[in-house]
């Protein structure tokens, strides 16, 4: 079951025993401490077990001498799982091999020609060599950061939509949106990962949102949701995580109040609902363990593409 941010709300003051009329906490105070629970506590317990929740993808076309991409703006940590060479039609070419920033002048003498590496600095992803033509596509596998949560009246629930005109019709309408900001679209089922996201409206009117057809993905379905992007009305997390980032809030909120004797009591209960999410979500393929393929083992040195070329 898919879970929003009005039974997050809800659960949050059952928990706390918050009453409704009370000022202290208001529900975007509530919403904020989740997401700082998320970020602080789900997503470091969830990435660390490696269980490819958060992964997606991003497909930039190469430039003709130029080295720099950006990493991904909403990546965890603005980190990388891997990267590869593809072809314009998808296609592997093959996996780019990380090098250190101080092995770069080591490993080759070539300027451009087609990359078979990259280095990182700041945000920026650096193919090496840098590209001599336009031929490839840059695929960055990332972990995708949760998006924001926002009261489920800030987003749309989409009623019906048209691959031809790139129309969404809405449930009902939503006072902030306007045309021309970016916006994601999010499943309506359990897990609420975005169908897509940063695709920029081209109208808006009344419960009316015009996108460009080819921002409109093949599984949108009525249901899901409209939202301004980074944000979102329901929990992008397994259903196993909900129950932790309550409790998580919970904590947030009796440390706010100084009750310190309750605050004791509630981490111990997080601690072990985390512990017992993690046990069952964790592994995620429970009948097979994990095949490790070393890729720059001297077995695979006949591809040219998965081996080192150093410039002694």
């Amino acid at each position: 079951m898919a879970v929003d941010t009005t039974y997050l709300l809800d659960a949050v003051k059952r928990g706390v025993t918050v009453p409704s009329n009370q000022v202290r906490f208001t529900d975007a105070d509530i919403l904020r401490f989740g997401d700082e629970e998320t970020e602080a506590v789900i997503v470091p317990a969830m990435t660390s077990a490696r269980l490819e929740f958060f992964v997606k993808y991003k497909d930039t076309p190469l430039v003709a001498n130029q080295a720099a991409y950006k990493i991904h703006y909403r990546s965890i940590g603005r980190t990388l799982r891997f990267v590869e060479l593809r072809t314009s039609t998808g296609d592997l070419i093959k996996d780019l091999s990380y090098v250190m920033p101080e092995d770069v002048g080591r490993i080759t003498s070539q300027t451009s020609g087609d990359p078979w590496a990259f280095t990182v600095r700041g945000d920026d992803l650096i193919l090496l060599p840098t590209p001599s033509n336009a031929n490839y596509v840059l695929r960055q596998y990332y972990e995708l950061a949760p998006a924001k949560l926002i009261s489920t009246s800030d987003a749309g629930v989409v009623q019906s939509f048209s691959t031809v005109t790139g129309v969404v019709t809405m449930s009902a309408t939503v006072t902030a949106f306007a045309t021309g900001q970016s916006m994601d679209l999010i499943d309506y089922k359990s897990g609420n990962s975005n169908k897509a996201e940063d695709i920029i409206s081209t109208n808006v009117s009344s419960n009316l949102v015009t996108f460009a057809t080819t921002d409109i993905p093949s599984t949108l379905a009525v249901g899901d949701y409209v939202c301004l992007s980074n944000q979102s009305p329901v929990l992008q997390l397994p259903n196993e995580m909900h129950q932790t980032l309550v409790q998580s809030i919970i904590c947030r909120i009796l440390e706010a109040l100084s009750d310190f004797e309750g605050l004791q009591a509630a981490v111990a209960r997080r601690d072990r609902i985390l512990a017992g999410a993690l046990e069952t979500i964790n592994p995620r393929l429970a009948s097979q363990i994990p095949v490790v393929i070393n890729t720059r083992g001297l077995l695979r040195r006949s591809n040219p593409g998965n081996r080192w070329r150093y410039n002694l």
